[in-house]
């Protein structure tokens, strides 16, 4: 509160300045109600003079701004006396910590002088004492359990007078941050104030005690909040809780990106002790699966230190940013990358990849990502790997689907947040491929995150439960591609019981993806190659018609795409024409095909050849 007081000395800290900004609060206060007071004095007076029309009009504004100067003033004065309360709480805690201190300190001695050994010890998580042990014994055969006994109890009894100090502490400074926030109700004003003043902590409360209060607070309001701290503030939260900071939901992902990138280090140390740990268990019978995912972590940790410590991801253009990661999770951590600046992009495009899709390929996935960039020079595309993506078996499931939509949902939740809370215009539109389209469908049937597009490429399948309807989004801004070379597209759909999004009865919009005279076709399931090269034919390759559409729908020309085909005709018969759009039928009510092909009573769909599985791209 006043300077930095720490645990092992609760009594820090100069009152000096809280006292001479108190008196200073309270002088100012008295003089606005004083103030106050002879200009309503003066207006009454005035009105026995005056009347009319113009004079009420004059009133009125004279009393709305006596109004605003009282409150003001009575503010001042009722703060002025919650930092007196304050000051004269931690001077009597002063007084009280000199002779806990002393107790201690006497305990120890007495352990020492009598020939015990003693040694630091944590009890109860955060209270440090002393642990003392027999030692041999002397001439005089000291020391003696009754000795071991005495002090023992002595330094534990001292410890704990000490930590109650440390909790009585806290509850002083938040009982005085609450008073000055309950004050104005402009909490980072009265922060920049009392450091004015000389208070060095941020957020009155200190900043263990700020990030405990931010863990508390939604998107919305962090996204109110984080613009109005200063600058040395947020430094000192990033270096205080970087894990906090950099996955918090409203806060600037420029500085999100920070803190990521401050763990970096870290990160990469600790992956390569668990592989050296994970290496240790070879030799012991069955498959070393631990070794494996700790491998795969480390992989994951070489490449984002490679790539993104010390700044580096800023020097490219356009700069790309670590605006999330969980490393919380077994194997690979979760992430987001942002390439370009989503703080004031104009347009947010959210890019979220299938089967097997995490970290150890963001470097093939970003070449893709770049591309959905490209659509709009100011705006931003993320890499959104945030969540834990399902294997070959893994795939034919929903669950690994719901609950990366709940964290997609989280990640929209926050971005608008942000949105909302700046002014800043900005469309947000998704591209997802093969399973990502599944994991879209739940976060975008979960809640209403303004979506102004939803584009899938290569769709693994939407449940049967979730109709077009049910995105919270305009059915006219949802849009769908399958290349009739992506049999791992279809084979996923089929197998699963999800269905195909280009089916006529859904009433998403479909667009090319087969090639043109000056398109190239994509050929198979991936959305990107193993190199710059391989992207050629694959859903967000240069060149391909695919790509060209995803571009067009991006900048809101989604009436220009180049036409689609939808896999069976409205009477269920598969579609071996031409490739047109084949537009809905007339009738708008498809609840009764609906609920058929919910039942299982599917439409019949064309025949695909059975292939082997490969890993998505």
């Amino acid at each position: 509160m006043t300077g930095n007081w720490t645990e092992d000395d609760p009594s820090a800290g100069d009152l000096d300045g809280l006292r001479t900004m108190s008196e200073r609060i309270r002088t100012r206060g008295r003089s606005e109600l004083e103030y106050a007071a002879n200009v309503r004095g003066t207006t009454t007076a005035t009105l026995t003079v005056w009347s009319g029309e113009s004079a009420d009009a004059w009133a009125g504004m004279s009393e709305r701004t006596v109004a605003h100067m009282e409150s003001f003033g009575t503010a001042c004065v009722t703060g002025s006396a919650a930092i007196d309360v304050y000051t004269g709480e931690v001077e009597q805690l002063q007084t009280v910590y000199r002779s806990k201190r002393r107790m201690f300190d006497d305990a120890v001695e007495y352990a020492e002088r009598v020939g015990l050994v003693c040694t630091p010890y944590p009890l109860d998580g955060e209270l440090h004492t002393m642990v003392c042990a027999l030692a041999p014994p002397d001439a005089n055969g000291r020391p003696t359990l009754g000795d071991l006994d005495i002090a023992q109890n002595d330094i534990d009894t001292a410890a704990r007078g000490l930590q109650a100090l440390v909790e009585h502490r806290r509850t002083l400074d938040s009982t005085l941050a609450n008073a000055l926030q309950a004050m104005t109700g402009d909490w980072p004003a009265q922060s920049a104030a009392l450091r004015t003043a000389g208070v060095a902590d941020p957020g009155l409360l200190g900043v263990d005690a700020m990030i405990e209060r931010l863990k508390k607070l939604s998107a919305q309001e962090i996204a109110e909040l984080w613009p109005r701290l200063p600058r040395d503030v947020v430094d000192q939260l990033i270096a205080a809780d970087p894990t906090l900071i950099g996955n918090l939901e409203g806060a600037a992902y420029a500085d999100r990106s920070t803190a990521n990138i401050n763990r970096l280090e870290g990160l990469r140390t600790q992956a390569r002790r668990e592989v050296e740990e994970a290496t240790q268990l070879d030799g012991l019978p069955g498959p070393n699966f631990a070794l494996e995912l700790a491998q795969q972590r480390l992989r994951a940790a070489e490449f984002l230190y490679e790539n993104y410590a010390d700044g580096k991801g800023l020097d490219r253009q356009p700069p790309q940013y670590l605006i999330s990661l969980d490393t919380s999770v077994t194997g690979v951590p979760l992430a987001a990358i942002s390439v370009g600046n989503l703080d004031t992009a104009t347009s947010a495009n959210f890019f979220v990849p299938g089967m097997g899709s995490d970290l150890n390929q963001a470097k093939d996935y970003l070449r893709g990502t770049k591309r959905l960039q490209s659509a709009d020079p100011s705006g931003a595309a993320i890499l959104w790997l945030g969540y834990r993506s399902p294997d070959a078996l893994e795939v034919l499931s929903t669950g690994r689907a719901e609950a990366g939509g709940k964290r997609l949902g989280t990640a929209l939740d926050g971005f608008n947040a942000i949105r909302s809370a700046t002014g800043v215009q900005s469309t947000l539109n998704i591209v997802a491929h093969s399973y990502g389209t599944t994991t879209t469908a739940f976060a975008l049937n979960g809640g209403d995150y303004g979506v102004d597009t939803f584009t899938m490429i290569g769709s693994a399948g939407i449940p049967y439960d979730i109709r077009i309807d049910d995105l919270n989004m305009s059915k006219n801004d949802v849009y769908v591609t399958r290349a009739d070379l992506d049999m791992l597209g279809d084979i996923g759909q089929n197998a699963s019981f999800r269905h195909d999004p280009e089916e006529w009865w859904w009433g998403a919009n479909t667009f090319g993806s087969d090639g043109t005279d000056a398109l190239d076709p994509v050929t198979e399931h991936n959305a990107v190659g193993s190199n710059e090269a391989d992207d050629r034919y694959k859903y967000l390759g240069d060149g391909t018609e695919s790509l060209a559409n995803i571009k067009l729908i991006l900048q809101g020309n989604g009436d220009q795409i180049t036409a689609g085909r939808r896999p069976t005709l409205p009477d269920g018969t598969p579609n071996f024409g031409d490739r047109a759009k084949n537009p809905l039928p007339e009738a708008s009510d498809f609840s009764e095909t609906f609920e058929r092909l919910k039942d299982g009573n599917h439409l019949p769909l064309a025949p695909s050849p059975i292939i082997p599985p490969v890993k998505e791209r």
